[in-house]
């Protein structure tokens, strides 16, 4: 008999015996050769019934007295009525509730405690969690968020495949961990594999993730290093960054694993390589970006006070860098994690000699003359880029746009998400020092933003550096200093990124301006809106929220939304 519940394989039940191996399930005595999760591809691809399971596992709760579950159900257009909501408790007990046209339900009755919960309505990608009941009069509040079919959401079918073939990847998913569950993993490497082209990179990690489980129920050691080694490549491709990578589930397993073989030595060349051939499966998919040679020139050159135009800078020497211990001291270990030693340092500072900037001025700046320049000083936003271009697009509507406001533009070069993040956060401070130190900028009008990965970083610049920057645009992605709960996930939560601000900080931070901006159909949408909602809950006013219609997450910089965020920013 082997373990083949979640609770079995997520980590050893006791310590390695003399010589090696790992630990043993409390049921067989068997010993697993690794620790391993099954797929959940998103909690709209699992099925009840295995949350059911695995409730059954965990610690039942006292269950004195009855416990009622009340909520909304909603969609991007408001409350949906006719949503089937159903609980599955830790015995197989089973309620369930139809939501009214206003989007409410109420189930009474309950045993408290931890249940499955799966709401479902045709037309809707279903919503499949976890929520814990507790007794007394007040009913337990859960409110969900259902997506409709066509809605991309991250850990599933690919953007591009249609409604008809997407059903079909969810339908071989639930079936892949349904037999997984029950120890078939030759049945269940199957249905995964059909799945596995038509994944997105989040989904993939996952398939990969349960390949990886099906083949090491096979005593097949070597593909399973293989899979999760694919794992990991599919969670770069995904958006990991490089300073991420030790906060990776697949990287885990795979140092897990390597450990309990006694193979650690593998474990830097591994995940180069899946790292090396993520970048260059994304660089090959990449569309080339537009460029306009004539204005960016090549090469970096001296930044000279007050020059004008698109202009690649070399960082002036002098210029002192951030120190690496005050930056994960703010940042918070996690940036640090897949690190021993921080690259690229040198007594505890970045090394600067190789890293440039990318600047627009626009012409009118330099056309005014330094009097008006001293009367009405001039603003910067400082950007950071998911790509290796910090350079504002080139676009004659943005460029307008940054003279009409009276702002200036400063990027790093090579700062995207492959970049270990507190190098990135170090380079954007650097960034604004250098344009303080040679433009006539006024500190009261320095803000921090980003695009997608970009965004998640200029939010924890602007928490975690509220006297450097006074507001930050968070285009397309955001992160937080707490845990959220996932509203089209009930039960799962996104997790905090850096640390809280301390005291003097939330002093500032309730003078500072956060904009979050996201599209409609950005798969990023949901958490934008939740971060949004948690910072003004929390106490700060400065909160604004623009969602684009019709947008996804590739809109681009757009000139019109981008007016509107500096206005709001202001």
């Amino acid at each position: 008999m082997r373990c083949h519940g979640p609770d079995d394989w997520e980590t050893p039940t006791q310590p390695p015996p003399e010589g090696g191996g790992v630990g043993r399930c409390p049921r067989s005595g068997y010993r697993p050769p690794m620790a391993l999760r099954p797929l959940t591809a998103g909690p709209s691809l699992r099925f009840v019934a295995v949350l059911a399971a695995l409730i059954a596992l965990l610690p039942a709760l006292a269950a004195a007295q009855q416990a009622r579950l009340a909520g909304t159900v909603y969609d991007l257009e408001g409350a949906v009525a006719g949503a089937v909501v159903r609980l599955v408790d830790a015995g197989g007990g089973r309620s369930e509730a139809t939501t009214d046209g206003a989007g409410a339900y109420l189930l009474a009755g309950l045993g408290s405690g931890r249940q499955a919960i799966e709401v479902t309505k045709a037309g809707y990608q279903p919503s499949v969690g976890e929520v814990v009941l507790a007794e007394g009069e007040a009913p337990t509040r859960l409110d969900v968020e259902l997506r409709r079919l066509d809605e991309r959401v991250p850990g599933g079918p690919a953007s591009g495949v249609d409604a008809t073939l997407a059903a079909a990847v969810r339908r071989w998913l639930e079936l892949g961990n349904r037999l997984l569950e029950q120890g078939r993993g030759e049945a269940a490497q199957a249905e995964f594999e059909k799945a596995l082209p038509w994944l997105d990179p989040a989904g993939a990690a996952e398939a990969h993730r349960a390949l990886a489980r099906c083949r090491y129920l096979a005593e097949d050691v070597e593909g399973t290093v293989g899979q999760l080694e694919q794992a990991v490549g599919a969670e770069v491709r995904a958006g990991l960054e490089a300073g991420e990578l030790g906060q990776s589930s697949s990287y885990q397993l795979l140092r897990t694993l390597l450990e309990q073989l006694g193979r650690t030595d593998e474990l830097e060349q591994r995940v180069e390589a899946a790292t090396r051939d993520a970048s260059d499966a994304l660089a090959a998919a990449a569309p080339p970006a537009p460029r306009a040679p004539s204005r960016e020139p090549e090469a970096p050159v001296r930044l000279t006070r007050d020059a004008t135009g698109r202009l690649r800078v070399a960082i002036p020497s002098g210029t002192t860098a951030p120190d690496v211990a005050e930056l994960r001291r703010r940042l918070g270990d996690a940036h640090f994690a897949a690190e021993s030693s921080p690259r690229g340092a040198r007594g505890g500072a970045l090394d600067l000699s190789d890293e440039s900037l990318a600047l627009f001025v626009p012409a009118v700046y330099g056309e005014e003359g330094a009097a008006r320049r001293q009367d009405e000083p001039w603003g910067l936003l400082v950007w950071v880029s998911p790509t290796p271009g910090g350079m504002l697009p080139a676009d004659p509507a943005l460029e307008e746009l940054l003279a009409q406001r009276r702002v200036l533009w400063v990027g790093a070069e090579r700062s995207g998400n492959r970049r270990p993040s507190w190098q990135r956060a170090a380079l954007a401070l650097v960034a604004a020092d250098v344009v303080l130190a040679h433009y006539d900028v006024d500190p009261e009008r320095v803000w921090v933003g980003g695009y997608s990965g970009g965004g998640r970083m200029a939010s924890a610049l602007v928490w975690r550096w509220p006297e450097r920057f006074r507001g930050g645009i968070f285009w397309f992605g955001a992160d937080f200093f707490a845990d959220l709960p996932v509203p089209f996930r009930p039960g799962a939560r996104w997790t905090a990124r850096f640390p809280s601000p301390g005291r003097d900080e939330q002093r500032l931070l309730r003078q500072r301006r956060f904009v979050y901006v996201t599209g409609e159909r950005d798969f990023n949408r949901s958490e934008t809106l939740v971060v949004s909602q948690a910072a003004r809950e929390r106490g700060y006013e400065g909160v604004t929220y623009l969602q684009v219609p019709g947008a996804d997450h590739y809109l681009g910089l757009d000139a019109e939304w981008l007016g509107r965020a500096l206005e709001a920013v202001e």
